[in-house]
């Protein structure tokens, strides 16, 4: 299914997933315009988000979220942010602001993209990047 879930302008706090994504999770996702993701919790990856494919989030914020495994913030196949923050995020293991790519599987997308965004508290965690047919790559904008 290639439709993507587009989130804009919206809050999710304080909520909770028995597995993946305490907030929100889908194939394909969209966050932007402001949008606050807080507090949100996940027994395994992604405490605020779980995207399989490519997560596309500018102009938001990422505050104390966490998961059981990675991504503490974000989980994804692919990141394209811009614009945001992500602030004090923890995970288990590794990955506690934001994990990229997928430790079961050799990653789909070779490129993610981070731009005038601040990440701090936590860490950035790219697994299996020497599985990808290419390099697995990180572009930082600032």
């Amino acid at each position: 299914n290639s439709s993507t879930l587009e989130i804009t302008a919206s809050q999710f706090k304080n909520n909770t997933a028995s597995k993946s994504g305490g907030a929100i999770s889908g194939n394909m996702v969209s966050i932007s315009d402001s949008s606050i993701l807080t507090g949100n919790k996940a027994q395994a990856e992604g405490g605020a988000v779980n995207c399989l494919g490519i997560a596309t989030i500018s102009d938001s914020k990422f505050n104390s979220n966490s998961a059981g495994t990675y991504g503490g913030a974000i989980y994804a196949g692919g990141l394209l942010l811009s614009n945001s923050t992500v602030n004090s995020n923890t995970s288990d293991a590794n990955g506690g602001a934001i994990t990229v790519g997928n430790y079961a599987l050799t990653p789909t997308f070779t490129t993610s993209q981070i731009t005038n965004s601040t990440i701090s508290g936590s860490t950035l965690d790219i697994p299996n990047s020497n599985k990808a047919s290419s390099p697995l790559s990180l572009i930082i904008f600032l």
